[in-house]
């Protein structure tokens, strides 16, 4: 059967995996929900295995490799009829009654790929209320969108769409939530058409916390981003030499704050002005990288027209 095959990864999401199913379900656009339990301890296991022997539209799969990455491409081995591959989380924080309407905006623009985005009139923002989720992902997606070249708003959406074109290329080599900028990465690198659609966004029950650690992930994510945007090898020496610079300069640059704290001023010149060299410098060659990268992206896009 082709049409749209949704995935569904999930991890520990009893609560409210069954709710996500069936509200995707209701869209007429779904030929197939495709749950992937990612090694889960809870219930979650048992209810995917229920929920496909209920109703044939669902297919219930198990991921033993740890990560959203893994789980993401077990799941898309089980859509390889599709003609449209949708993905979202099995939190009931996405709208999963609104894929018929990213499929039509989708079909409608002849997109390759279509985001639903929750930071559109602050519905992220004002739905969660981790604090250093909130500012965390809005870092993350301008920074994403700035060495990626993609000019999605929400870059760390688990909402989304894909044509088979996008999903016939798309090799992925991410294991956890590194997997959504890998979306805007591949999108970028080859050209792909994207758009973004405003979304409802609703905050996780809170006996069901997150499973994203704001700073060991993040890092994850921006050191992905960082690491597999460049097209040669120059812009990849060049992004990852300015980011350890750049880290080196905030670490010792610790020192100094802790010394002006503790007595009221800097004694340390030698250090500020290694600091100050090593800042600097990791912020030219992260720029140089980064520009370097996205022009060469942008001359091969020219050259595939």
């Amino acid at each position: 059967m082709s049409g749209l095959y949704v995935v569904i990864p999930a991890y520990n999401e009893d609560i409210a995996l069954e709710k996500t199913v069936l509200d995707v379900l209701k869209n007429k656009c779904v030929s197939k929900v495709v749950i992937v339990d990612n090694n889960s301890t809870d219930k979650t296991n048992s209810i995917g295995r229920r929920l496909a022997k209920e109703n044939e539209r669902v297919i219930f799969h198990f991921e033993g490799r740890q990560g959203k990455g893994h789980a993401f491409k077990s799941g898309l081995e089980l859509s390889s009829e599709a003609d449209y591959v949708g993905i979202i989380d099995a939190d009931d924080t996405y709208p999963a009654i609104e894929f018929d309407y990213l499929y039509s905006e989708l079909i409608a623009n002849n997109i390759d790929m279509i985001v639903g985005n929750r930071l559109a009139n602050n519905a992220y923002s004002e739905s969660n209320t981790r604090f250093g989720h909130v500012i965390g992902n809005k870092v993350l997606s301008k920074l994403i969108k700035l060495i990626s070249s993609v000019e999605i708003e929400d870059a760390l959406s688990g909402f989304r769409i894909f044509s088979k074109r996008y999903i016939k290329s798309f090799k992925s080599i991410s294991d956890g939530f590194q997997l959504e900028t890998e979306f805007s990465v591949h999108c970028g690198q080859n050209g792909f058409s994207y758009a973004e659609r405003e979304v409802h966004y609703a905050e996780r029950d809170e006996t069901n916390p997150s499973k994203l650690s704001t700073f060991r992930d993040g890092f994850k994510i921006l050191r992905f981003a960082l690491t597999n945007t460049a097209f040669t090898f120059t812009s990849k020496i060049g992004i990852f030499s300015g980011f350890l610079s750049l880290l080196l300069g905030i670490l010792f640059g610790l020192n100094l704050v802790f010394e002006y704290v503790n007595q009221g001023e800097v004694n340390s010149v030698a250090l500020a002005v290694v600091v100050s060299i090593f800042i600097s410098t990791g912020i030219q060659l992260l720029l140089t990288g980064i520009v370097e990268s996205r022009l060469r992206r942008i001359e091969k896009n020219i050259m595939r027209r």
